[in-house]
């Protein structure tokens, strides 16, 4: 029988700073897009705010990689925002439901690289009610990104740090004309 003596490791707290992201959103032209249809937006009425897809892009400003979390029905860490009336930006506001299955979705972003995706407000979580931009005419939006990340290995498959909610960034405005 063997036996050796005790080995103890530790490693230094690891310090990165803190992730930075740019953000941008921009309504996408009247060319078809696949979210359009498979929201079941008819062409005629591919221009309503319903149907209106938007594309956004998060850059991952960083040294490092990082992995950005979000949640299925209850957070997509973009958050709309409108000028009302008395010409203040204010936040949609949220409808009521109910999720019964609400999965955490990871996304790596390399250093220097970025995330695309494309949204309709429709089915932005965790759910809006579009009444506000319903009038026809123009509507002034914008976006605010509130990223839940960690820094990430250097190929983004796991996190090196807890994830912690940072500093939200808000795209420029936007207009959309509703008919």
């Amino acid at each position: 029988m063997l036996v050796s003596n005790e080995i103890v490791a530790e490693s230094p707290k690891l310090e990165f700073g803190k992730p930075s992201f740019a953000f941008e959103a921009e309504p996408l032209s009247d060319a078809q897009s696949d979210l359009r249809e498979s929201k079941g937006c008819a062409s005629e009425n591919k221009l309503s705010i319903d149907c209106r897809v938007f594309k956004y892009r998060i850059l991952n400003l960083s040294a490092r990689a990082v992995r950005n979390f979000t949640y299925s029905c209850s957070e997509s860490g973009v958050f709309p925002e409108y000028r009302n009336a008395e010409g203040q930006w204010t936040p949609l506001p949220q409808v009521s439901w109910v999720c019964t299955m609400n999965i955490v979705i990871e996304t790596p972003i390399l250093s220097g690289k970025a995330y695309e995706n494309e949204f309709t407000l429709a089915n932005l979580a965790p759910g809006y009610d579009l009444t506000p931009l319903r009038a026809p005419g123009e509507h002034q939006l914008r976006f605010r990104f509130s990223p839940y990340a960690c820094f990430a290995s250097p190929d983004g498959r796991f996190c090196l740090t807890g994830a912690e909610r940072q500093q939200p960034v808000v795209s420029s405005e936007v207009i959309v004309r509703t008919p």
